[in-house]
């Protein structure tokens, strides 16, 4: 492995360095959600609630409350992390690999397993727990952070064709 990483072009070695961190953080920033109590994690995702709401209140003249919009927010949330995360990941991958088929194969397993792990820190903090639909939630941001990739990928190797004839 160390001898095709050596044999790489150094934007591959950057790009794959780049997001290989990118997916540190991502994970970090998952994981050091899961840990926080309940009262602590429903705070977060309030305040937040509330600015989608004002927002959403200026701009269609509704009158929605942070209560209409944390499921959404939450849902949103989980979702974004996951798409980024193995977005991030096929990104590295590719970066060394170059396979589209090895880049699922790893990426949405990855996800998955990711989600599962993050539900189970979650049990171990006091209100929080298990959930399935989580999960679910992730592993569909886990497969459109693997097409957006493809899609980025494919756009960029569309201009790279025609820039060099």
């Amino acid at each position: 492995m160390m001898k095709k990483f050596k044999s790489l072009s150094t934007s591959r070695k950057i790009s794959f360095i780049v997001f290989s961190l990118l997916t540190l953080f991502i994970l970090w920033f998952i994981f050091s959600h899961s840990a926080k109590p309940a009262a602590e994690s429903s705070a977060d995702s309030e305040g937040l609630s509330h600015m989608v709401a004002e927002l959403i209140n200026k701009l269609f003249n509704s009158s929605l409350t942070s209560d209409d919009t944390v499921w959404w927010v939450r849902t949103f949330a989980h979702f974004a992390e996951f798409t980024a995360l193995t977005f991030c990941v096929s990104a590295s991958i590719e970066s060394i690999a170059e396979n589209n088929k090895a880049n699922f194969i790893i990426s949405f397993p990855f996800g998955v397993i990711t989600a599962f792990c993050d539900e189970t820190i979650q049990t171990f903090f006091e209100g929080r727990a298990f959930q399935i639909s989580d999960i679910f939630i992730d592993s569909l941001g886990s497969i459109s952070g693997i097409i957006f990739f493809a899609l980025v990928l494919k756009i960029i190797l569309c201009f790279k064709k025609e820039r060099n004839g």
